[in-house]
């Protein structure tokens, strides 16, 4: 008589022991190792998507560090596989800072105006917003909405 199972499908990149670990506590399962450097780069892009949704679902400094060290042994591998030098990025980090500064004051942008005469900000910045949309950034929200703050009046 077969075993009764619950089958959870998860489809993303794991750590190389998980497999061994689940056998350990009698849990079956389907993998394979990604041969394709497309695929894997989709698999290692993925996999930062959820550390980093993981890093802010933490509810607790112990998680948050645990998601952490999760994000950075993946953006880690991420780098490797691009063959990203750390030296490389620390120098674009230095420069960046050297010309827009950092960001401990925490200055928070709330819009520009950009004269219609200046096509090419007009451009520039039509570009990053489109590209901000692409990428779900556009329906960030951060502080209080009008409404709420009329309600607490």
């Amino acid at each position: 008589m077969k075993k009764q199972t619950t089958r959870f499908f998860k489809n993303k990149l794991v750590r190389d022991n998980i497999v061994e670990l689940l056998k350990k506590e009698d849990v079956t399962s389907q993998s394979y190792m990604i041969e394709d450097d497309n695929e894997f780069l989709d698999a290692i892009t993925q996999k930062l998507i959820e550390e980093l949704q993981e890093v802010f679902a933490s509810e607790n400094n112990d998680e948050l560090l645990a998601e952490l060290a999760d994000f950075e042994d993946v953006l880690e591998l991420f780098k490797k596989f691009l063959k990203i030098d750390q030296k490389e990025i620390e120098a674009k980090k230095a420069a960046k800072k050297a010309i827009n500064g950092g960001f401990e004051k925490r200055v928070f942008l709330e819009y520009i105006d950009v004269p219609n005469s200046n096509k090419a900000l007009i451009e520039k910045y039509t570009a990053d917003a489109e590209r901000q949309e692409a990428l779900g950034l556009d329906d960030l929200e951060f502080g209080e909405d009008e409404e709420d703050e009329a309600d607490d009046e």
